[in-house]
């Protein structure tokens, strides 16, 4: 009993003090050094962003890597020294779910080493007394022999280890880009394709798994032949030397050897986790060593460049070749003044915004600027008074994380509503409360998927309006939205009371909006500065609003109060709590996971293989027993030499069994480990299927990191775990039966005691489980928000650390911890009170079976082999209750993977689209009212319009009209709930969708490139020859090739250029998803905002191209600058998910009233429109 006691007394404090803490500083660790590393580091041939020759033509002095890392798979492959974001995204989440619970479990395990030796000599030391030195050091001569072997194949374990978690890196990068390009893939129908790609990653690591459990079992036979090994040796070389065996010295000694058994058993797991375990610490050493972001910046008053050379962040800082850099830098912004940076796509603007907030390399010259104060309380200044030195940036993808409208605005910082009600006026965001269904209590969603493009961008404006920032970094807001909507931030934002006082570097492409009111303009294509404020090119800012501009973008903040508007109601949780279950884990659950591994006969072999050993168990200690019954306390020296002459059979018999018992435990543990991957695979292909013909509403309302957990944390462990803890377990109740029939042969009376303490026993063990499955439940769950807000993290960390809130991530991260850490703390609890009780119950029995022997006429053989077995109960019972709730614990990890069995998917079924479809072209829309989801309002309320075979339309109107949810539309990702669309008089929700979507394409407003190389993007299915994919690149002037290569991007650009989706900038990416576009040539091409982020002159010539190109295609353009759309065919002008005007452009202009009028007058680029229209 004071065993007992002191063994739970160990355990908790090995988990409890020692291993838990330990995992929750190593998880603080990694994230604070994730808040620490370069962003978008990418370690591969290609720069951070797309590079220009040292001799374009623009005179702009760029280094350029003439070499290109050689890759022959349409998948990506080089991932290893890639450190984009993604990668770092899932390294983290990876070190977090799999690295980190390694070395806690060895913290917790690893007192078993030191109690195994302990166990061990003083087990050598009565064996010495029992059986004399020879026997003894004969026995451990054994396992001083089997030691090269042993450490041979530990070597070989180690090295599997680290291909199963290589393999395992690989998968967790391809499902996490598969999740974040959901859209993409959908959008082009290749979700077969894909899921081959995952599937493939999914096979290296299942093999890489069978590899490390081919040695593992190898190990476990090694150790596990020790102590059988040591005990045939003993008792052989004691029966040589003629001393008698005797039954209290042969079960004395048996049970020393078994209670070996069980300690040199035990040893084995806690060396495979010490090796897991040194894996990871190497791991998370490596990420610890990783480059952190550097601080080359000189403190001064203003923001200025001397001399200086800037290059994308690289693990080498100091290495310029094949990197892309902006070289001799010499510039100053004015403070308190607008700075203004423009360039053609892919010159450098933003590398310049990354260098001013302390986001890239400083290869040579000196960054002068204000620097951050060491603290300051956030709050919101008085008067006026920003907080000097401090930076609010926006990025050129908005980054929004999952939260409300108001707290993505005030982002950490106090409400003030008179300066709130200012920021939502200033970004435009009044009217947009209006129609969002909770006013600024909307709950957005994961990256913002609840708003348009434009609302996303203007939501990020208001959160640099309303921080204290003295320092406004801006990349491009102007590109997303309307041309009226732009006039009315720049009016109100960037030159309205909240940037009062504020140095605000602007990076944009609408160089004439902002011309008149900037006192500092660069243009790194010439490098050429102005100075002083420039006179417009257009009168657009002379002009003051007109009544309908003011009515769309302003909004009387006396009557408007967002608070109260909240208030009526709860506002929707658009991302709902992690669901898990209640109770016992459902037999369904069960019978699911061993139907998956197809192979009810390896159950069944397995099974017979369990009952065997447990028979040669009692069948060894029995053979001993009849071995020992042929010697006496007195021997007479004939009946010692007949029991001498009988040595060799006894012991030839001992020793067969003996092997007889290793062979089973090495089929039984192959057998069963080969049955558990083979569900582990199943499960796996049935998740990710359904997961990738989700519903597209399913997908932005499940965050990432909880998806990314079922996949990577709880497949490691039904991969890994769940088939040894089943297998220990089966082997833990078959030792019991064992040591029940032993106790049988001390009186069938014993059977009484044996049942009470039995179900004293179950129930006890019923009590723990009904506790600690939902206990263990809650912290599988715990554990979603920690890589919820590591993928998070990583997505905005240039935004994070320019804001200064680094700390407040930190402490979000301790907080999440903390809760992880109190629910493993109730799981050890529960599992300690548990192991107590079964102590007592353990010695108990041990009790119960000596007054048995006692009370009982019986052999003493017989009372030695009963008591040899009655010392193991305590031992067993806890080891086979802890592995039985292992294995509900464990199957938690499949319950919650099978909830993906369940989930609703897209429509499979449909006719076949004709063949050749669709080959004209043409577009019937009646009466189409659609929305996103049953219980949301519609978006689009009665759609009417007719498109002719060929027709180019452009589709316009303000942030949030429609028109993006239109194009969702023709793809089937909002359902109609009345009317129809027709393309070519067939009804598209007859369709297959996989027809549908193959057959169409679309440009979207923010396209996502999949790591890998440009041939991969542009020709996933390797379907065309390199001309005709440079040949497309040529056209969206990608690639040189024409007469003026002034518009070429980048003259030295190949196919198989790395894209690691950091090292294109946001036009690059545009113009490659364009060129892909060009290559399929299809009937009809629907662009959504396609060229708003290119420049103006590239903007003209990709529109020259589109026209040259798809003269024979219908075209649908959803465009926020009317020079894109103005000698289209004809103009779509939708409002409040209607159409309110569909006619020429021209006939379009002169309606007086018009909406397309009002938003041409209002553009700033009316001139322009009204010399372009004329010319038709």
């Amino acid at each position: 009993m004071i065993h007992a006691g002191m063994d739970a007394w160990v355990n908790w404090v090995s988990f409890a003090i020692c291993a838990t803490p330990v995992r929750s500083q190593l998880a603080a660790l990694i994230f604070a050094k994730l808040l620490k590393a370069k962003c978008g580091v990418d370690q591969t041939a290609l720069p951070a962003e797309t590079k220009r020759q040292d001799a374009s033509p623009t005179g702009l002095d760029v280094e350029e890597s003439h070499e290109a890392d050689e890759t022959d798979s349409l998948l990506p492959k080089d991932k290893s020294e890639d450190a984009d974001e993604d990668k770092a995204a899932n390294g983290a989440v990876n070190l977090l779910a799999i690295d980190v619970q390694r070395i806690s479990i060895f913290a917790g395990y690893n007192v078993d080493l030191l109690r195994g030796l302990v166990k061990i000599i003083l087990s050598s030391i009565f064996l010495v007394f029992i059986l004399g030195w020879q026997s003894t050091l004969a026995g451990f001569l054994v396992p001083i022999l089997l030691q090269p072997v042993s450490s041979w194949a530990a070597n070989h374990y180690t090295a599997r280890q680290l291909s199963v978690m290589a393999a395992r890196d690989e998968k967790a990068f391809i499902v996490s880009e598969v999740l974040q390009g959901i859209r993409q893939i959908k959008l082009t129908a290749t979700e077969d394709f894909w899921e081959r790609a995952i599937l493939n990653a999914r096979e290296k690591e299942i093999r890489a798994q069978w590899s490390v459990f081919a040695w593992a079992i190898f190990l476990t036979v090694i150790w596990i032949t020790m102590p059988v090994m040591i005990g045939a040796t003993s008792l052989s070389v004691y029966a040589v030397l003629g001393r008698n065996m005797v039954p209290s010295v042969a079960f004395t000694a048996l049970s020393l050897f078994s209670s070996l058994e069980f300690t040199i058993g035990a040893i084995p797991n806690t060396i495979t986790e010490m090796l897991d375990a040194l894996v990871s610490i190497g791991r998370i050493e490596q990420h610890l060593k990783s480059p952190e972001v550097g601080n080359a910046v000189t403190p001064a008053d203003a923001i200025e460049f001397e001399n200086a050379t800037i290059a994308w962040p690289s693990p080498l800082p100091d290495h310029i070749s094949g990197r892309f850099t902006l070289r001799d830098l010499t510039l100053r912004f004015p403070p308190r003044k607008l700075s203004v940076i423009h360039g053609s796509t892919g010159v450098g603007k933003s590398l310049l915004l990354a260098a001013i907030i302390g986001e890239a390399d400083l290869l040579e010259g000196t960054i002068k600027k204000p620097t951050r104060p060491t603290t300051h309380e956030p709050g919101i200044p008085s008067n006026n008074k920003l907080v000097s030195n401090t930076y609010a940036f926006v990025s050129q993808q908005p980054w929004i994380e999952n939260a409300s409208v108001r707290s993505t605005i005030l982002y950490g910082l106090p409400y003030d509503r008179q300066r709130y009600l200012a920021a939502l006026h200033a970004s435009a965001l009044d009217q947009d409360l209006e129609i969002l269904p909770d006013g600024d209590e909307t709950e957005i969603g994961p990256t913002g998927v609840n708003l348009s493009g434009g609302q996303r961008w203007r939501l990020t404006f208001a959160r640099a309006l309303y921080s204290s920032a003295s320092t406004l970094v801006l990349d491009d807001i102007f590109s997303a939205v309307d041309t009226h909507v732009g006039k009315h931030l720049l009016q109100h934002g960037i030159c309205g009371k909240l940037a009062a006082d504020r140095t605000i570097i602007l990076v944009t492409h609408h160089v004439g909006l902002v011309a008149s009111v900037a006192e500092y303009m660069v243009n790194l294509d010439d490098r050429s500065i102005t100075t002083g404020k420039v006179s417009p090119t257009e009168d657009h800012l002379s002009l003051p609003l007109s009544s309908k501009d003011a009515q769309v973008v302003s909004h009387n903040e006396e009557d408007k109060d967002a608070e109260a508007a909240a208030a009526k109601q709860p506002a929707k949780t658009f991302v709902a709590a992690e669901s898990r279950e209640h109770g016992s884990v459902k037999f369904q659950v069960y019978r699911t996971y061993f139907t998956a591994s197809k192979g009810r006969i390896y159950w069944g072999i397995a099974l017979v293989f369990f009952i065997f050993t447990a028979v040669t168990s009692v069948g060894r200690s029995t053979w001993l027993a009849l071995w020992t019954d042929q010697y006496k306390e007195q021997t007479t020296p004939e009946m010692e030499s007949s029991s001498t002459r009988g040595l060799w059979y006894y012991l030839g018999i001992y020793i067969g069994l003996s092997a007889i018992s290793i062979v089973l435990v090495f089929s039984k543990i192959g057998i069963i480990l080969f049955a558990s991957l083979r569900a582990a695979r199943y499960l796996f292909e049935m998740a990710i299927k359904n997961v990738l013909r989700a519903p597209l509403r399913w997908l932005d309302t499940e965050p990432y990191g909880r998806v990314l957990n079922r996949f990577v944390g709880d497949f490691a462990l039904i991969d890994s775990k769940l088939g040894g803890d089943m297998m220990w377990c089966a082997e833990g109740v078959f030792s019991l039966a064992a040591i029940i029939a032993a106790s049988i042969f001390v009186s069938a009376w014993m059977l009484l005691p044996v049942a009470v303490l039995a179900a004293i026993g179950v129930y006890i063990a019923y009590l723990f489980l009904d506790g600690a499955r939902d206990i263990k439940r809650l912290e599988s769950v715990s554990k979603s928000p920690m890589f919820e807000l590591v993928g998070s993290t990583v997505s905005g960390l240039s935004t994070i650390r320019a804001f200064g809130r680094s700390d407040a991530y930190m402490e979000k991260m301790y907080s999440l911890i903390d809760t992880y850490a109190q629910t493993s703390w109730y799981v050890l609890l529960a599992s300690q009170w548990m192991r107590f009780r079964q102590g007592m119950l353990g010695a108990l029995f041990t009790l119960c079976i000596a007054l048995g022997v006692v009370l009982f006429p019986t052999s003493a053989s017989l009372a030695g082999l009963a008591l040899s077995f009655a010392l193991d109960y305590s031992s067993v019972v806890e080891n086979t209750i802890t592995r039985y709730s292992g294995v509900e614990l464990d199957m938690n990890s499949a319950e919650r993977v099978l909830e993906y069995r369940d989930l609703t998917t897209e429509p499979l079924g449909g006719d076949a689209a004709p063949a050749g479809w669709p080959s004209q072209g043409r577009i019937h829309v009646q009466d189409l009212r659609a929305g996103y989801a049953v219980d949301l309002p519609p978006v689009l309320n009665g759609v009417n319009f007719d498109v002719r075979p060929g027709e180019r339309i452009g589709i316009v109107g303000r942030t949030g009209s429609g028109k993006s949810s239109l194009t969702l539309a023709l793809f089937r990702f909002i359902h109609a709930r009345t009317g129809s669309i027709k393309i070519d008089e067939v009804d598209i929700k007859n369709l297959k969708l996989q027809d549908l979507r193959s057959n169409l394409a679309i440009i979207p407003q923010d396209p996502f490139l999949f790591s890998g190389t440009i041939r991969s993007n542009l020709d996933p299915h390797g379907r065309w020859t390199d001309k005709a994919l440079l040949d497309a690149l040529r056209r969206v002037r990608l690639v040189a090739g024409f007469q003026d290569a002034s518009v070429s991007l980048n003259g030295t650009l190949s196919l198989e250029s790395p894209v690691t989706r950091t090292n294109l900038s946001q036009g690059q990416k545009q113009l490659l998803c364009l060129a892909r576009a060009m290559i399929s040539q299809p009937k009809i091409l629907i662009l959504d905002e396609a060229t708003s982020a290119v420049d103006m002159t590239t903007d003209s010539l990709i529109q020259k191209s589109i026209r040259e190109d798809f003269a024979g295609s219908t075209l649908l353009v959803v465009a926020h600058r009317l020079s894109t759309v103005a000698d289209f065919d004809r103009i779509l002008v939708m409002s409040n998910g209607q159409v309110v005007e569909f006619d020429t452009p021209h006939a379009l202009a002169g309606m007086p009233n018009g909406v397309f009028r009002s938003m041409m007058e209002s553009s700033g680029e009316s001139h322009a429109l009204r010399n372009l229209l004329q010319k038709q």
